[in-house]
């Protein structure tokens, strides 16, 4: 999957992406854009498919995945990046609040959930899925 620059929002507006998404036959890989490798502590992130267990779009991501304490990143009014911690689980987060984003939930050894948007999180979601991975709606 080639990386979209720009997405669109619910009333048609044109937003930048917040991260360029593409998976390999091994991986999805998450690479923040501009300013926010800054704020979420990230130039790349890698996750290998065999460890995702659940992939979706959520309209309100900080409620279904509350972010906890922050650990390493930003935490400000409309913006939630880089590392949160809750319960013992650590999330890694690229996204605006009141957007909707990708959840990608894992069994990896030290993140267990990302959260990020992408130019088109539908499209990620529908493209992982048919590779079998995540659970169906």
């Amino acid at each position: 999957m080639g990386a979209v620059d720009r997405g669109r929002t619910g009333s048609g507006a044109r937003v930048r992406a917040l991260v360029a998404a593409s998976i390999s036959d091994e991986a999805l890989t998450v690479s923040p854009r501009g300013i926010w490798k800054v704020w979420s502590f990230c130039r790349r992130r890698r996750i290998p498919l065999a460890e995702i267990t659940d992939v979706r779009v959520s309209d309100r991501p900080l409620t279904e995945v509350p972010a906890g304490l922050r650990i390493a990143g930003l935490d400000i009014v409309s913006i939630l990046a880089g590392y949160f911690q809750r319960s013992g689980e650590r999330s890694w987060w690229c996204a605006r609040r009141g957007r909707s984003a990708t959840v990608v939930r894992t069994i990896g050894p030290t993140l267990t959930t990302f959260v990020f948007s992408s130019a088109d999180d539908a499209v990620l979601v529908a493209q992982l899925r048919a590779r079998g991975i995540g659970a169906a709606e």
